[in-house]
C-alpha cells in the first residue's frame, strides 16, 4: 500500500518554530503487531523547513523521533504516529566514556545480541527515555547529546547479550557539561526457555523480552 508519513514540528522552548533543525527517526522493537525484530536498525533524517516542520515515512511498528539544532536537543518521542508530533528543543549535556568488555570468544555467536547504552531521565516521578547508542563493539561509547529539560537524574545502562547489564546514575549536570562515565561489565550466563501451549506443543512464534 501507499506509504504512511509522520508529520513533525520542531519548536524552541518559547514555542517559536525551529527551521533548519535535524529530525532523527530511529526504528525500535515494541509490542505493536507491525513491529519487526529488525526495525531497530532503521534510521532516517530530515531537516525542518521555515516553519519548523518535516515529514518522514513512518516505520512499521513505530519509531523514536528527536530533534537537534546547534547544541540543543529535544526529548525522544516514541510510538506509532497518528497526529503531528511536536518536539521541543532544550539545553543539553554530553555523556560518554570508556567501555571495558569481557572476552566472549567462547560464546556461541548464534546467541550473541546487540550491545547498547540506554539513557533515561527522572523528572516528574517516572523514568523516561533520553537516548540510546547501539551496536557497541569498541572501547568507547558516546559522546551522546542528552536533553536536560525537566530532568533531575540520569541513568546510564549498558546491556545486551552476552554481558551482565550494568547501571550508573548521576544527578543531571549543568547544561553544556561534558561528563565521562566509564562502564565495565562481565560475561553472563545463558538462560533457556521452552514455551508450550495447553496441549504441551512447543510455541515457535514467541517474542522474548529481557528486563
Amino acid at each position: 500500500g501507499a506509504a504512511e508519513f509522520v508529520a513533525v514540528r520542531v519548536v524552541h522552548a518559547d514555542g517559536a518554530p525551529a527551521p533548519g533543525a535535524t529530525v532523527i527517526q530511529e526504528g525500535h522493537v515494541n509490542a505493536h503487531p507491525g513491529a519487526s525484530l529488525h526495525g531497530r536498525f532503521l534510521e532516517s533524517r530530515s531537516e525542518t523547513d521555515g516553519e519548523g516542520r518535516a515529514e518522514l515515512v513512518q516505520f512499521p511498528g513505530g519509531q523514536s523521533l528527536h530533534a537537534e539544532l546547534r547544541g540543543f536537543a529535544s526529548r525522544p518521542w516514541q510510538g506509532v504516529a497518528n497526529r503531528e508530533i511536536e518536539l521541543v528543543l532544550g539545553e543539553t549535556c554530553s555523556l560518554g566514556g570508556a567501555l571495558s568488555l569481557p572476552d566472549w570468544s567462547g560464546w556461541d555467536p548464534t546467541w550473541q545480541g546487540e550491545r547498547r547504552v540506554v539513557l533515561s531521565g527522572l523528572g516528574d516521578g517516572s523514568w523516561r527515555p533520553l537516548g540510546v547508542e547501539r551496536d557497541l563493539e569498541g572501547s568507547q561509547w558516546g559522546p551522546i547529546s542528552v536533553p536536560l529539560a525537566g530532568v533531575r537524574r540520569i541513568r546510564v545502562r549498558f546491556e545486551g547479550i552476552p554481558i551482565v547489564p550494568v547501571e550508573k546514575e548521576i544527578d543531571a549536570p549543568a547544561p553544556g557539561s561534558n561528563v565521562r562515565i566509564d562502564l565495565a561489565t562481565e560475561i553472563g550466563q545463558g538462560v533457556w526457555f521452552e514455551v508450550s501451549n495447553g496441549a504441551g506443543e512447543p510455541v515457535l512464534d514467541v517474542r522474548e523480552v529481557a528486563l
